[in-house]
């Protein structure tokens, strides 16, 4: 009983300890978000996919983590104006812990999944009802040649994806990598 304690009270102050300064964490979003939909602080909820370990290789984030942010910035394209999109994730939770983040978008992996159902042949030549199975195509977005990650003044957080001939869109799935920087937000304000 009391190690059970020991081990549940170590799990909690492990996740109280700061988190290492830039280093990357591969995170999925859970639903769109478009900068011709978007407004700056809109919630924006994403999952951790590995473990995030700290220099010592013990996993101070573990995959499968919820992490939640909002967005900071946001600009429609509009004639030769570029999309812009920047979020801010500021928090992690997991089964036995959480912790504070100040992350941004470091690099995009893919824009998003777009799921669509394939083609089904059922025997009798009915359609496919409930109960029947339909097989599900995932079909991977890569990043358009004109989006990147890129140094945005405006932004609170100085970085955005930008599409240089479109509006940003992030789909349900999209893949990328978050620099946690805790020294950030007061880098930021010095710059001011």
């Amino acid at each position: 009983m009391h190690l059970a304690l020991l081990m549940l009270l170590l799990a909690q102050q492990t996740a109280m300890l700061p988190l290492p300064s830039d280093q990357t964490i591969s995170a999925e979003l859970k639903k769109t978000v478009a900068s011709n939909h978007a407004h700056s602080g809109d919630r924006v909820e994403l999952v951790v996919l590995e473990d995030w370990r700290g220099k010592n290789g013990e996993v101070r984030i573990p995959a499968k983590a919820r992490l939640t942010g909002t967005v900071v910035f946001v600009k429609k394209h509009r004639g030769t104006e570029s999309g812009a999109l920047s979020i801010l994730v500021t928090e992690a939770k997991w089964k036995d812990g959480s912790s504070t983040l100040h992350a941004t978008i470091e690099k995009l992996v893919i824009m998003g999944v777009w799921r669509t159902a394939g083609n089904v042949a059922l025997s009798d030549g009915s359609n496919p009802g409930l109960g029947d199975i339909v097989k599900q195509e995932d079909t991977l977005e890569p990043v358009p040649k004109d989006c990147s990650v890129e140094s945005v003044k405006e932004s609170p957080v100085h970085t955005a994806v930008v599409c240089r001939k479109r509006n940003v869109v992030l789909g349900e799935g999209a893949q990328f990598l978050l620099l946690e920087n805790a020294n950030s937000a007061d880098r930021g304000q010095d710059q001011q």
